[in-house]
């Protein structure tokens, strides 16, 4: 019964640094499911991959476009508008954090980062494209 309470208690406390994160940063960390469940139902996503242009010809999530450089992020952004829903990822969740948190400085918008990025996708057996 103790231990529930610590892991009940540690739960609070990490799901609540992880909020005040997000808003302050402009960045929010989904598991894989939760950004496959998004890319494939709201119409609004965009998919990005900030890895590079080696990395994404290796496999990418389907429909990602390519931000290897902050001016290729840029560019989709302006392009796209800031009143998409922005679903980005690297190889272990690093770079997107970075690529979400330059978005939310020069445009003020909160951006999803795919949890341990498509590493632990791969690692859940989830699609990837070439």
């Amino acid at each position: 019964m103790k231990f529930l309470k610590y892991s009940l208690l540690l739960f609070i406390l990490f799901s609540s640094t992880n909020l005040l994160y997000a808003q302050k940063d402009g960045v929010q960390i989904i598991s894989p499911k939760e950004f496959n469940r998004i890319a494939e139902t709201n119409p609004r996503a965009v998919v990005i991959d900030v890895r590079t242009r080696k990395e994404f010809k290796k496999g990418h999530i389907i429909y990602a476009l390519l931000a290897e450089k902050s001016e290729n992020l840029y560019h989709i952004i302006d392009t796209t508008g800031t009143d998409m829903l922005y679903l980005l990822y690297c190889k272990d969740g690093h770079r997107s954090v970075d690529a979400a948190k330059m978005l939310f400085k020069k445009y003020q918008i909160t951006s999803y980062s795919l949890q341990g990025g498509l590493d632990y996708w791969k690692e859940l057996d989830m699609k990837v494209v070439k």
